[in-house]
């Protein structure tokens, strides 16, 4: 039975002529902080908690541990994946591996509008929340707007000039991230935690809910799930590193598990600083709360932790994001501009522009009608939830592969009992948001639907007038090698082992 005879003929701008990505720039480590910045833990803490509150009181700590069993469960398909098909388009390529190429193309286009959704938000918020911070020490009020533009500009041009020079960057602001998170929950621990009950591992435990039953822990998750949203980042520099099919995998599970440690301790620190579960979600933003008790002068540390997220994010999450874009280009499915790599740099230049372009226009156009926070929550939001699309995705289909390609390598645990416990979470958090709610979250069904009926309708019109292009979503994997070549799979299995064609 072959592996990958079914792989796509390779297609004009495949192997010899495509545009490839700087090979050998990223190691482990900066995979890892890539994957674990994209979720920008510090924004999402800062948002999540209060609302999680409401809830289930002081048990957001439960919430987060059966997020997290989610995550890990849809984490572990796609290092199936990535151990056999890395790619600069990950969640496009894998689906095209698994469930076809055309489930492929309507898919990465929803993926690639909601990635272009939450940087809109995560732009905008970042903007906002720099705004507030010098109003607050320096009494000056300047429009978010500005720095929502400079910001773009300055972190787009990082970007461009290389995917190391943005990334240690983003080592830095993520390192001072998540130490001042972390170090706002040990002075909660060291002092006892005198303004709540005092340290105790109930916040950890699920609690009783009376009458509501468990539906409230339920409604909370959703919650702490949009937590972790982008925590697949570093699937997509499968050009950019050593040895992908290795340090992808090892990246993406390690990435896992320093995110869910850090919102499992936080949650429950966190709500240690409080007397109960009303009193958090009264407050507008707990962990400002808690820093101005716990921290005195030095809360100034949680602004900078806000702004140091937001900024990580903005070129964790972009680059991980252009690189889908890049690759669709390169597959031709969409504008071909957008396969373009810069001359020196060897960085997706025109995905980068046209990008970044696309979250500052969002982001300014829906700022003539609402605030920052609203902006946030509804770029965000909707942008999420076309996220989960792929997420689904990937878990129905990592079965589907091996058992078709790998066969000898399927597991009953990896490749079934997983991916339907991570389908559960997110078809849970999937079917939650979309039910009846105030604006903007009543916006969501309409725009979801909105996006996915544009790109099945151009999927219909692409096959119609060019049906090589369809059919040959996923040709490109990515295999480095001591020059940092890239070639294309298509071969049969041989022993178990790809043959990839073209080396």
């Amino acid at each position: 039975m072959s592996a990958q005879g079914d792989s796509p003929a390779p297609h004009a701008g495949s192997v010899q002529s495509v545009d490839r990505l700087k090979a050998h720039q990223l190691g482990v480590v900066e995979l890892v902080v890539t994957s674990a910045s994209y979720t920008a833990p510090a924004m999402s803490l800062f948002f999540a908690v209060a609302v999680m509150a409401g809830s289930v009181g002081l048990h957001i700590g439960a919430a987060f541990i059966v997020a997290a069993i989610g995550i890990f469960c849809t984490a572990s398909a796609i290092v199936q994946f990535s151990k056999k098909i890395p790619s600069a388009g990950s969640f496009q390529t894998f689906i095209a591996r698994s469930l076809g190429p055309e489930q492929s193309f309507w898919i990465a286009i929803c993926l690639v509008v909601g990635y272009i959704l939450l940087q809109a938000g995560v732009i905008t918020i970042f903007g906002w929340w720099t705004t507030n911070w010098i109003n607050h020490y320096v009494g000056v009020n300047i429009p978010w707007q500005i720095f929502a533009v400079l910001g773009t500009v300055g972190f787009g041009y990082l970007m461009i000039r290389g995917v190391s020079i943005s990334t240690k960057l983003t080592v830095a602001l993520y390192v001072i991230e998540f130490f001042i998170i972390a170090a706002l929950g040990v002075v909660i621990l060291a002092e006892g935690a005198p303004t709540g009950h005092g340290v105790s591992a109930s916040p950890l435990l699920p609690g009783s809910f009376s009458s509501a039953g468990i539906k409230p822990l339920f409604l909370a998750i959703v919650f702490s799930v949009y937590c972790f949203i982008g925590f697949e980042g570093a699937a997509s520099y499968a050009e950019e590193t050593s040895n992908p099919r290795r340090n992808i995998p090892l990246a993406l599970m390690s990435a896992v598990g320093i995110i869910a440690g850090l919102y499992i301790f936080s949650g429950w620190t966190t709500a240690l600083g409080f007397r109960s579960g009303a009193e958090m979600a009264a407050s507008t933003s707990p962990y400002l709360t808690l820093g101005q008790h716990y921290l005195g002068f030095l809360v100034i540390i949680i602004y900078i932790c806000g702004f140091t997220s937001t900024a990580s994010n903005i070129m964790s999450a972009g680059n991980a994001n252009i690189r889908i874009l890049f690759n669709c280009g390169r597959e031709r499915f969409l504008p071909k501009f957008l396969g373009h790599v810069h001359a020196t740099h060897r960085t997706p230049d025109y995905a980068t522009i046209f990008f970044l372009g696309m979250c500052l226009i969002l982001s300014l156009v829906a700022s003539i009608w609402w605030d920052g926070l609203v902006i946030y929550a509804l770029w965000s939001g909707l942008g999420a939830l076309l996220c989960i699309i792929a997420y689904l995705a990937s878990n129905l289909g990592v079965g589907v592969y091996f058992y078709r390609h790998w066969r000898s390598e399927f597991a009953i645990l990896t490749h079934v009992i997983l991916p339907v416990i991570a389908i559960a979470v997110w078809g849970y958090t999937l079917y939650d948001s979309l039910k009846p709610a105030p604006f903007p979250a009543n916006v969501y069904p309409w725009g979801l639907g909105g996006v996915v009926a544009c790109s099945i309708i151009y999927l219909l019109i692409k096959r119609r007038r060019d049906p090589e292009v369809v059919r040959n979503i996923g040709s490109i994997i990515t295999n480095v090698d001591m020059e940092g070549a890239v070639f294309e799979e298509g071969a049969a299995e041989i022993g178990g082992e790809a043959v990839e064609l073209g080396k």
